[in-house]
């Protein structure tokens, strides 16, 4: 197939990015044909994908060849893309319960609208009214290559990282801080927010017993093999991810939902205290066979698959369709238009 896959940008190391980044990996290694575009451009997250040959677009009027399905992680990207293509499948996703980049296009080229967890689920279906029918669950897989597994975990932690590029200094960090204090860990900071960001998180976690984060930073610790204690920062203080739990948080891409106390140090420390290295093993092991990327992407597969073999007939040519963008190129930007 040829594949087009849309996002805002590629350079912040953001859970889409990297979503975006190693899925156009993954089905590029299948033997499929794939191109990003983007507005906001590439930084040196990108490089990748130079190295695999796969175009980094900022303009669709780069793409040379036609897409079979397009993949929409942002919308205004998407709208761009269904304005330029117009007939070619979309699968919008939606990244996000909050952003505006998540809100889902519409459209009569939307195959499905797609939702990485159950609060991006619930924001499609209340918040915008589309037919929970038509809406496909995708939960964001790791690429386990990736992630070398650490050492058995030691009977109560001793170094923890808080791992977001969402935080920042101030009361919520300077409580975590306090509450590792109190329970005699030694507590580290990465994210672009603290001043310290790692191309290779990889290469950083196995150091590591306890990791404070949400959503793909904390399905990467698991995978890696440290335990992890939801944390977002302006959300909330989560609990310490458990085996009882770990199906449930995993619905809610490991956050939303389950951020549900403020952060102080005396919450922080007891959370600590919950700590079972036996059972910190298990919740290992069921991340590393439950979030595995290649998993992941069988199921993008198979929904582009699907989203072709149903494409309505009479999609128009390749020339028709650059002799059609031209002619709006003189009438504003698609996206702000088909966005009002």
């Amino acid at each position: 197939m040829n594949i087009l896959l849309t996002m805002c940008y590629l350079r912040d190391r953001s859970g889409a990015e990297w979503f975006t980044l190693d899925l156009a990996l993954a089905l590029h290694r299948r033997g499929h044909r794939v191109a990003v575009f983007t507005f906001g451009g590439f930084g040196d997250m990108a490089q990748p994908l130079h190295d695999a040959a796969i175009p980094c677009l900022t303009r669709l009027q780069q793409l040379t060849w036609l897409p079979d399905v397009v993949i929409g992680n942002t919308h205004d990207e998407t709208v761009a893309a269904a304005a330029f293509l117009p007939g070619t499948p979309l699968l919008p996703v939606c990244h996000d319960a909050d952003a505006q980049h998540g809100l889902p296009p519409g459209g009569p080229d939307v195959h499905a609208w797609c939702a990485v967890d159950l609060a991006c689920l619930q924001r499609l279906t209340l918040d915008c009214g589309i037919d929970p029918g038509k809406i496909r669950r995708m939960h964001n897989g790791v690429e386990r290559g990736r992630f070398a597994p650490r050492a058995a975990l030691p009977a109560r932690p001793v170094r923890a990282l808080i791992f977001s590029n969402y935080s920042t200094p101030g009361p919520e960090t300077d409580a975590l801080l306090a509450g590792c204090e109190r329970a005699g860990v030694q507590l580290d900071m990465l994210g672009a927010g603290l001043g310290q960001q790692s191309p290779d998180p990889g290469a950083v976690l196995g150091s590591y017993d306890l990791v404070f984060g949400v959503a793909r930073c904390a399905a990467e610790a698991l995978v890696t093999g440290c335990g992890v204690v939801l944390f977002k920062q302006g959300f909330g203080l989560g609990p310490l991810v458990t085996r009882d739990r770990i199906a449930h948080v995993h619905a809610w891409n490991f956050g939303r939902g389950e951020l549900t106390a403020p952060v102080t140090a005396e919450r922080v420390a007891a959370e600590i205290r919950r700590w079972d290295a036996d059972d910190a093993m298990a919740c290992v092991h069921w991340a590393r066979g439950h979030c595995d990327q290649s998993a992941a992407v069988d199921r993008w597969e198979a929904l582009c698959r699907e989203a072709v073999a149903l494409r309505p007939p009479g999609r128009a040519p390749w020339s028709a369709l650059r002799r059609r963008w031209l002619r709006w190129r003189g009438s504003g930007s698609p996206s702000r238009r088909l966005a009002r």
